[in-house]
């Protein structure tokens, strides 16, 4: 069965976008402390604070809207949003605009990770949907495995706080990427 899903093009493309989306989430999760101590107001208590509020806020409004839309063309835009929200928190250099990063970051992440498992349960065959599931959480586990090792590994090499933040932002750009290369999903339309 694992090696027939895996022959799916279309569930390589989710799973690699599933990764992206991780190591941009554990990349702000482990290192946003640091970042924050850098600037004028370091309250990075504030910046979770609003991003989990928006997030779940999102995602419990959401649930009674998003399933209105096309899910993997507002993925896409939530991907590219999202890409936007890191290069410009990495130019940040106040607690307000923090403050405000927070707020849309939360929006990003509350609309797009619920639409990317949407998305890749209905790109899943029925008996593939359980081990899909299962593999994306195996790449959220990769994600929040690689980023401190890899951000540490960066940060002990001379590299800025804010640049691990344009790194993520690389990898949701890749993302994007592979979002346009996927296929629509069953009862989606083609672009």
């Amino acid at each position: 069965q694992l090696q027939e899903n895996l022959r799916r093009p279309e569930v390589i493309l989710l799973l690699l976008v599933n990764l992206c989306f991780y190591l941009c989430y554990s990349t702000v999760f482990y290192f946003m402390k640091d970042f924050a101590g850098q600037l004028d107001d370091p309250d990075v208590g504030l910046f979770f604070i609003l991003s989990t509020a928006t997030l779940i806020l999102t995602r419990l409004t959401g649930n009674l809207v998003l399933d209105r839309f096309w899910k993997l063309p507002l993925l896409r835009i939530c991907t590219l949003s999202l890409a936007l929200c890191l290069f410009a928190l990495a130019q940040t250099d106040s607690g307000a605009g923090m403050s405000l990063l927070a707020v849309l970051y939360g929006l990003c992440l509350g609309v797009g990770l619920p639409l990317l498992n949407a998305v890749l349960f209905m790109a899943s065959p029925p008996a593939l949907r359980g081990v899909n599931a299962n593999l994306s959480l195996f790449m959220m586990d990769a994600g929040f495995f690689l980023s401190p090792w890899v951000g540490g590994t960066f940060l002990a090499a001379g590299g800025v706080i804010g640049g691990l933040f344009t790194g993520a932002a690389m990898f949701l750009l890749l993302a994007f990427g592979l979002l346009l290369a996927a296929p629509p999903p069953l009862g989606e339309p083609l672009p």
